[in-house]
Order: structure tokens, then C-alpha cells, then sequence
């Protein structure tokens, strides 16, 4: 039998097998959106618009913090990619709180 038609057999449970699908994903995911947004500068509007929220609630997570505004004056803008983060980051929280 050829190196490439050779078949090997790795014993595994089921919750192996999970953890390690669970692993291999999460490194593909952090690396597939730092390539694709970094230095993607948005603006409020698209931002509102990624987020999915008004402004009046988009406002209050960016005095709290939770949500980091570039820029000064009336010329703000974000990072798509901070954004992402933080929104996934505010998701994670609150299901953590729910359980």
C-alpha cells in the first residue's frame, strides 16, 4: 500500500473527538477573522448596523466601555474586528449568566 492510500485507525471517544473538533475550529475562527478584518475601519452607521442594535443602546455600551471608539471630535469610527470581538465577548457573558 502507497503512503498516500495508507489507513490508520486512532482510537477516540466520542467527547475526544468533540473536544478536538471544538479546538481546531476555535484556531481556524480567531485566525480566519483577524486576517479578514484587520485595520477594517467602519463607521456608526455600519457599525449599528454589525451590532444590531440602536444607537441609543450602542452609545451606552461604548460609555461603558464594552465597546472601544476610535477617532476624536465628531469623527469616530471602529474596528470591525474589535467590534466582533467585543460583541462575542458581551454573547459569551451574558449566556454565562444565564446557566
Amino acid at each position: 500500500m502507497s503512503k498516500e492510500n495508507e489507513r490508520v485507525m486512532i482510537l477516540s471517544t466520542p467527547e475526544q473527538i468533540a473536544e478536538g473538533l471544538e479546538l481546531f475550529m476555535k484556531k481556524r475562527e480567531a485566525k480566519n477573522v483577524r486576517a479578514d478584518f484587520k485595520n477594517d475601519r467602519i463607521t456608526t452607521t455600519q457599525a449599528l448596523k454589525l451590532a444590531g442594535v440602536s444607537q441609543p443602546t450602542f452609545t451606552k455600551w461604548v460609555k461603558a466601555g464594552l465597546i472601544k471608539r476610535h477617532g476624536s471630535g465628531n469623527k469616530h469610527f471602529y474596528f470591525k474586528s474589535e467590534l466582533i470581538d467585543s460583541l462575542r465577548k458581551m454573547a459569551n457573558e451574558k449566556g454565562n449568566e444565564i446557566d
